[in-house]
């Protein structure tokens, strides 16, 4: 096996593992999904692999490289050629058809949309030490100044370089596609699987009519630490929320938001 062999299947093997660790909630999960994200982007740019699909229904084939639009379909379609890559594809923890597949799916899906215009642009930078990540452990990357300028409210000062979050780069990315004159647009009405709210309904159905279960004892074998994991989940994800919401607002609509929680 060469050099560069052994580089990317360390580079599938650690990509792997940013999914899971994201799927679990173990460590810093906001660091894990700017670091996946970026490995995606340069998986593709340094073309170790073409992302690309063909659709079932109508037997034609998508390229990434010469489109200029993208809906969930094709989302679907580049993440399940990605699994290809990763070597993941016919594994039943990743199988689709299963909820932890599901959540895996969705986890390269939301990197996907994020990374995207990425590539298109072709906007990740490093500083002078040749490195692409910076922050509190890592949890940010090097942006290019004029797409940071123009597609987020990171860089007033008109800085040829600046750092983002991965909340910095999904809010850029979303801002990227509604622009009509980008290199990539999408007619979806958001860049996220609607799965995602419905899978929380059905959770939510499920958790309230579970507490039946618990009036009339039944056993329920390592319900409570999931539902503890659960709980923790929605925390973060909620704390991540709020300080998403809060950085477009101005200093008096944050003021009046913090007094009405």
């Amino acid at each position: 096996m060469s050099k560069n062999d052994k580089k990317i299947t360390f580079t599938k093997a650690e990509q792997i593992s940013q999914v899971d660790d994201i799927l679990t909630g173990s460590h810093e999960v906001g660091n894990k999904r700017i670091k996946l994200t970026t490995m995606i982007i340069n998986t593709v740019i340094n073309k170790e692999v073409v992302l690309k699909y063909k659709n079932k229904t109508t037997n034609l084939e998508y390229n990434f490289e010469t489109s200029n639009t993208v809906t969930n379909s094709d989302v679907r379609g580049y993440v399940q050629s990605y699994k290809v890559f990763l070597g993941v594809d016919t594994l039943k923890e990743w199988d689709s058809s299963t909820d932890m597949g599901k959540e895996r799916m969705r986890i390269l899906k939301d990197s996907f949309w994020t990374a995207l215009p990425a590539i298109k642009e072709n906007c990740l930078v490093t500083n002078k030490s040749g490195k692409q990540f910076t922050g509190s452990k890592n949890s940010e990357i090097f942006i290019d100044g004029d797409f940071a300028k123009k597609y987020s409210d990171k860089n007033p000062k008109n800085l040829t370089m600046i750092s983002m979050r991965f909340s910095d780069l999904k809010r850029a990315s979303q801002n990227y596609y509604k622009d009509k004159s980008t290199n990539l647009s999408t007619n979806e009405t958001s860049g996220t699987d609607n799965s995602f709210v419905s899978g929380i309904k059905k959770m939510t159905r499920t958790i309230n009519a579970s507490k039946s279960e618990l009036v009339l004892k039944k056993e329920q074998a390592g319900t409570e630490q999931a539902v503890r994991n659960l709980e923790i989940a929605c925390t973060q994800w909620s704390l991540e929320f709020n300080k998403i919401k809060q950085s477009v607002m101005t200093p008096e609509q944050v003021a009046k938001y913090k007094k009405a929680i």
